[in-house]
């Protein structure tokens, strides 16, 4: 019982993570190391607001807190991931029927070309 007291380890509650060109919110999100899911980087803006004025500007060099999720917040941004790809796939079949529609009517000139 000792032994695994002693091999415990507690999470930090926060790492840093220094920005590189070409990094934004989501990709660093989306790291491995970071979150492994793009759709959390909102509470990485969330601990940066002092050093973030506009979530689309972030810049190499700048040093940004991640900190750990609670497994509520991990919960809701696995919800916000999984609203996202039924809004994605609705609008995909849409786009589809779209296509079909002028798919159609091009048919139909040719025919009254034809005519």
């Amino acid at each position: 019982m000792q032994a695994a007291l002693d091999a415990w380890v507690e999470a930090p509650k926060e790492i840093n993570y220094t920005v590189v060109k070409g990094d934004c919110l989501w990709n660093i999100a989306k790291k491995s190391d970071i979150y492994s899911n793009p759709f959390a980087w909102p509470n990485i803006y969330k601990a940066n607001r002092d050093q973030i004025k506009n979530p689309n500007l972030i810049f190499p060099g700048q040093v940004l807190k991640i900190p750990t999720l609670t497994d509520a917040q991990k919960k809701e941004a696995e919800m916000n991931a999984k609203k996202y790809r039924r809004h994605r796939t609705v609008k995909k079949d849409e786009m589809k029927k779209d296509e079909m529609k002028k798919d159609e009517k091009k048919d139909m000139k040719k025919k009254d070309e034809k005519k």
